[in-house]
């Protein structure tokens, strides 16, 4: 039914959606639902991974907000190009690791399916829009790094490898972007606590 004017304007205010709230993430390692969609960004096919926020374990940067739970950020990867394909890659081999199925056997859908509405955590960094610096804001999120098996990772927390495992996270990626009064993840008492 097509609302005219006048009942559009008698409609209650409080009946109406809230402004959806953009909300990028920190840099941090972030306990989050995950989901998969596909778009198109720009008529290119795109593979969206979404992350509903269940808390955030660490902040990169102390003085950064975390998220609350419910917030939801979204990594977007374009798959015409070998940026977007290669992270699409490494995040659906971890997938199958995870599953300790081979990535050769399987399709990019089997790889992630075991894995949609469930936990991971998600390690967020901030890249510098160098191209437009009129945005705000100016970072792009990138993901750093995923688990899919958490249980496995507290227990690898808990015998000492996850140190080892954060700092290749580290290593890997390289981040432009305001000098951290304190570089953190090293994931210690908030992920150990249940």
């Amino acid at each position: 039914m097509a609302l005219n004017l006048d009942q559009l304007l008698d409609t209650s205010i409080s009946d109406l959606a809230d402004l959806p709230e953009f909300k990028q993430p920190p840099a941090g390692a972030h306990r989050c639902y995950f989901n998969l969609s596909a778009k198109e960004v720009g008529g290119e096919p795109a593979l969206v991974m979404n992350f509903k926020v269940i808390e955030t374990l660490e902040l990169e940067v102390e003085t950064d907000k975390p998220l609350e739970a419910g917030d939801e950020f979204d990594i977007t990867s374009t798959l015409t190009n070998e940026f977007g394909q290669g992270l699409v890659k490494s995040v659906a081999a971890k997938a199958c690791a995870a599953q300790g199925v081979d990535p050769e056997t399987v399709t990019l859908g089997q790889s992630f399916e075991p894995f949609i509405g469930g936990e991971v955590i998600a390690f967020t960094g901030l890249r510098v829009d160098k191209k437009d610096k009129s945005k705000t804001p100016r970072h792009f999120v990138t993901l750093k790094d995923i688990v899919f098996d958490i249980d496995a990772f507290l227990a690898a927390q808990e015998g000492g490898e996850v140190e080892q495992v954060v700092e290749e996270v580290k290593e890997e990626t390289v981040v432009e972007t305001k000098p951290a009064p304190k570089l953190g993840l090293g994931l210690g008492l908030k992920l150990g606590a249940k």
